[in-house]
């Protein structure tokens, strides 16, 4: 499966204060697969430029005259992913309330502006395998997984699994039957799974999808126990979750 980015992501900035957008514009002229296609300082006329041209990424600022930066995202019926940019951190709930990839606090570093490009390449390309997944679903796919504990091999169905818990070096499958230790890896073990079945919310938890009762912004309620979400994993299962929901 391709999930490369191998096209140009379109991309405009939109700041009151030039220097900051010049900022940004030099950051982004050393990247690979980035189009800047303009820059404003007036967020109206970004408006105008956004309903008239498809953008993949927009840098906007928060504190500008007439229109601040989450009114104008709040205007938008489709907006492009949103990286914020703002000298402010009272925003950072609301921003991402708006679904924003990421909140840059100004002065920007190039390293953390750096994090930040990568967290929308991961969001676009865990959307690009969920749809490519979604295009082949098949009733021949696995719907279970074998794992060894001890020197034995146990057959788990993946709609028994009630959720899975991270030991260090070990996994523990929680079931409908039994509990499952075997010596695996987090990472090895969402490679595994199928991502439209489960999803990892936490450095030490993977859950299934279908047995979601409730969420918030920091935990997930299963029938059986409330998982916490971790700050790494918190705004990639948030999107998803409100993907979910619609």
């Amino acid at each position: 499966m391709k999930t490369e980015i191998d096209f140009k992501v379109k991309v405009i900035l939109v700041d009151d204060e030039p220097l900051a957008l010049k900022v940004i514009e030099s950051y982004l002229e050393g990247l690979e697969n980035i189009e800047i296609l303009a820059t404003f300082t007036d967020a109206i006329k970004a408006f105008t430029y956004l309903q008239q041209n498809k953008v993949d990424l927009l840098f906007l600022d928060i504190q500008m005259p007439m229109l601040n930066g989450l009114e104008l995202i709040r205007t938008m019926v489709n907006p492009p992913a949103v990286i914020i940019t703002t000298a402010f951190r009272e925003y950072a709930v609301e921003s991402f309330d708006l679904d924003v990839i990421d909140y840059l606090l100004k002065p920007i570093s190039f390293e953390r502006f750096l994090k930040s490009i990568q967290k929308y390449y991961r969001t676009i390309s865990k959307e690009f395998k969920n749809s490519e997944i979604e295009k082949h679903e098949s009733k021949n796919e696995p719907k279970a997984i074998f794992v060894k504990e001890n020197k034995k091999m146990f057959k788990l169905a993946f709609d028994k699994i009630k959720y899975i818990e991270s030991l260090k070096d070990y996994v523990r499958f929680h079931t409908n039957d039994k509990n499952v230790i075997c010596k695996m890896s987090m990472v090895e073990l969402e490679n595994r799974l199928p991502i439209d079945q489960f999803m990892r919310v936490h450095r030490s938890y993977i859950i299934p999808i279908k047995r979601i009762q409730a969420f918030s912004a920091s935990s997930i309620n299963l029938p059986e126990i409330k998982i916490p979400i971790g700050n790494t994993y918190k705004l990639i299962t948030l999107k998803r979750l409100k993907f979910l929901l619609k």
